[in-house]
């Protein structure tokens, strides 16, 4: 997650390995400067409003472009109502900008990591980075030679083996097969391929493992 803006980081509401809930605020960048630019964007639209009614009612008696007596009428009445609009506009942007100053979660999850915690710093969207992992749809990603990729199909079984778990194994289902291969460390041509765990694993991020996939099953033999 990251702010769309740069700024001053104002408050941070979580700490590395909290858990937070979906559309939780977890952190905002001072917005008084944004504030303020929404509240002038709001005297210029009740100005440009009241330009526009006086000119509207008064000057032209309440017509219509369309129905304006001359051309040159007809302009000025199009651009008094372009200008209304582009008031509007210049208010819902400036709301935006308050809006995208509070950084929210999208997913309920734990937070895994966090680049600024301490308020009161200036950030960049690049330096101020807030990851949030759901434990509950991990996958295990592994790279299969070009060679076996072809006897693969989305949905069928694996069985996981992680490093952490010598006396454990976990079942799960391919879930995608990338379209486009790799490189591996070795320089052979692999294909990255997820599976999604049957059920929820109380896992950390980053576990080495391997992955054993079903291809064909013949039975009774």
């Amino acid at each position: 997650l990251k702010f769309q803006t740069s700024g001053k980081l104002s408050w941070v509401n979580v700490k590395e390995g909290d858990s937070v809930t979906a559309y939780q605020a977890i952190a905002g960048m001072d917005v008084r400067e944004v504030q303020k630019n929404l509240e002038k964007a709001l005297r210029d639209y009740s100005s440009e409003r009241n330009d526009f009614e006086e000119s509207w009612r008064v000057t032209y008696d309440g017509k219509k472009p369309d129905s304006a007596l001359t051309d040159t009428v007809k302009r000025i009445l199009e651009k008094n109502q372009w200008d209304l609009e582009k008031a509007v506009l210049d208010v819902e942007l400036k709301h935006m900008a308050v809006e995208y100053a509070t950084l929210v979660t999208p997913i309920a999850g734990i937070v895994t990591h966090i680049d600024s915690p301490v308020p009161g710093v200036n950030i960049t969207p690049a330096t101020a980075v807030f990851a949030v992992a759901d434990p509950g749809s991990l996958l295990f990603e592994a790279n299969v030679d070009e060679i076996d990729v072809g006897a693969l199909q989305l949905g069928q079984s694996a069985t996981i083996s992680l490093d952490a778990f010598a006396d454990a194994s976990f079942s799960g289902k391919v879930s995608y097969i990338s379209y486009a291969s790799e490189t591996s460390s070795g320089g052979a041509t692999v294909f990255p391929v997820k599976v999604a765990f049957d059920e929820p694993q109380n896992l950390r991020i980053g576990l080495n493992g391997d992955i054993t996939i079903a291809v064909e099953q013949q039975n009774e033999v």
